[in-house]
């Protein structure tokens, strides 16, 4: 979702890096702070796709639990869920500071065929911004602080990651 992106949503338009390639449409857009929807850079869509297989992990998951299917294995019911609420938060996080209000979609939406169900209202961002903490405190404990492999703690949340991520948005 991010590819290289995470640069242009943050510093690339704060002034804090010097953007020297001016041949093209998006990079002047970038460094004028002129983003329009005609940019590849202002689509959320897959921000969006990563939202919505979170918000099914996030009712599956829970759903499989009390069917007794995490039984004895609390570690990783716990992993799954708060790499979920992690990631979720971290995407909003993200699509509040470009966009401000943002459709706040937190269940699974699912294709019961009518089009109109698709449409969502944007949110304030203080609800937006309450459901980010809310995502990043409820993950912060389920987390653990390091996996056994090292390869895995550096590309998996852990609890200093969502640490990172609060930090952010207490910023």
């Amino acid at each position: 979702t991010l590819n290289t992106e995470f640069i242009s949503y943050g510093e690339a338009r704060a002034d804090i890096l010097e953007i020297t390639r001016e041949d093209n449409v998006t990079t002047l857009a970038l460094q004028n702070n002129r983003l329009n929807p005609d940019l590849g850079l202002t689509d959320w869509a897959n921000f969006y796709r990563v939202i919505g297989q979170v918000n099914l992990i996030i009712k599956n998951v829970q759903d499989m639990r009390t069917r007794g299917l995490y039984v004895n294995k609390d570690a990783e019911y716990n992993r799954v869920l708060g790499q979920a609420l992690g990631l979720r938060a971290l995407c909003y996080l993200y699509m509040v500071k470009v966009w401000g209000n943002v459709p706040l979609i937190t269940e699974p939406v699912l294709n019961n065929g009518d089009i109109n169900a698709f449409k969502t209202p944007r949110t304030d961002t203080i609800q937006v911004y309450n459901q980010i903490v809310a995502d990043l405190l409820r993950a912060q404990p389920l987390l653990p602080t390091s996996y056994s492999d090292a390869r895995r703690t550096r590309a998996t949340l852990t609890r200093g990651g969502i640490d990172a991520i609060l930090t952010d948005y207490y910023m």
